[in-house]
């Protein structure tokens, strides 16, 4: 778990969360399988549980092998190959400062799953750090129900299970037998085309499906990860944004940049797992 006793993160925060190091190191990757399906889905989700008007939205990514899969935001893995490409022509700055870049994503995580076999694992960074954690595979318990409704043209099924402090209503289909879906959700009968939970604060929806032609590897980032377990990261992400929050708005004299901080993160009150199971 972190501890954040020193402040000398804050002003490195917005560059942080939003784009990858200036760092000219490529950490290499490592294929772990090799894409078959493109899922591209719609996460329309609201940050501030205070206020309802707060609604943003993202794409979002799955990419489905033979055996794996991986879930990411679209923008971090344009991130990732531009930024890539840019350290073998070593032109870094001109990314950074290029008006075309890929925008900024708030989803730095990436999720694999059956890697290792029967497990989930979740990679996500905290400035200074990058983390790594499994969850086994079967930790959902799916409830399915004889409703029915079309997506995309696609006879759907809805089914409900409970993860993370909320009840999730998952609506899948049996036309595409791939028992995958969005974030860490899987094991039903077939693709889930869309899931939300029951105040609708995290959505997710299908966007488009298509064919990887030739197929793609499906790469895992091989750096120094801090392991770890899921209640573990959870209350380190809580203990980061309480930490900055207070240093802002509790000492004495915060800086400007303390102060723009906290007041960035303050509304990111609604993570998407509210709590370890």
């Amino acid at each position: 778990m972190i501890h954040l006793n020193r402040f000398i993160f804050i002003s490195f925060i917005a560059v942080q969360y939003s784009f990858p190091s200036l760092s000219q190191q490529l950490d290499p990757q490592k294929a772990i399988d090799y894409s078959e399906l493109e899922i591209v889905y719609k996460l329309t989700y609201q940050q501030d549980s205070t206020d309802l008007n707060d609604i943003r939205m993202e794409y979002m990514i799955l990419l489905i092998g033979k055996n794996k899969s991986i879930f990411l935001s679209y923008n971090n893995m344009l991130w990732n190959k531009r930024y890539r490409e840019a350290v073998e022509r070593n032109q870094v700055q001109e990314l950074f400062s290029s008006q075309d870049r890929p925008p900024a994503s708030r989803f730095r995580y990436r999720i694999y799953k059956n890697y290792p076999m029967g497990k989930i694992t979740t990679v996500d960074h905290l400035p200074g750090n990058h983390f790594r954690y499994e969850e086994y595979m079967d930790q959902f318990n799916w409830e399915l129900t004889d409703q029915r409704k079309s997506i995309l043209g696609l006879e759907a099924q809805k089914a409900t299970t409970y993860y993370g402090g909320r009840v999730w209503v998952a609506w899948f289909t049996t036309d595409i037998q791939f028992r995958e879906g969005p974030y860490k959700f899987h094991g039903l009968p077939g693709l889930i085309l869309k899931i939300s939970d029951i105040k609708n604060h995290y959505v997710f929806e299908i966007e488009s499906i298509q064919k990887t032609e030739p197929p793609q590897p499906i790469n895992f980032i091989q750096r120094h990860y801090i392991s770890t377990e899921r209640a573990k990261f959870l209350q380190a992400k809580k203990n980061f944004r309480d930490e900055i929050i207070n240093r802002a708005y509790s000492g004495e004299n915060p800086t400007q940049t303390q102060i723009t901080a906290a007041s960035n993160i303050l509304p990111r009150n609604n993570p998407i797992e509210l709590k370890a199971d």
